[in-house]
């Protein structure tokens, strides 16, 4: 016994009709295909122009230095010492780190 997932159900179809589709009201559009018209000159000749070329192609040596950045408006001074005081740090502990022994 074959099955199916889902289970196939049984569809009554409709009965086949012979009945005509009704004439149209108004005649229907006739397919014309027309093409425009062609021009009535000659296709213009193809031609090309290769882009104008500067008379030395290489590229001037730059002799001029960069300019020196100037100054900063405020220099930054401070007024304000750094602190002398160590940052807090763990307590030192006297016990050794715990070792693992393999059996």
């Amino acid at each position: 016994v074959a099955s199916a997932d889902p289970p196939l159900v049984a569809v009554l179809l409709p009965e086949t009709s012979s009945a005509d589709a009704p004439t149209p009201l108004v005649p229907l559009p006739t397919l014309s295909v027309a093409a425009p018209p062609r021009p009535a000159v000659p296709d213009p000749e193809p031609r090309s122009t290769a882009p104008e070329l500067p008379v030395r192609d290489v590229p001037e040596l730059k002799i001029s230095r960069p300019v020196d950045p100037a100054l900063p408006a405020f220099p930054l001074n401070t007024r304000t010492p750094p602190p002398l005081v160590a940052p807090p740090s763990p307590p030192a502990t006297a016990h050794a780190p715990p070792v693992v022994v393999a059996p």
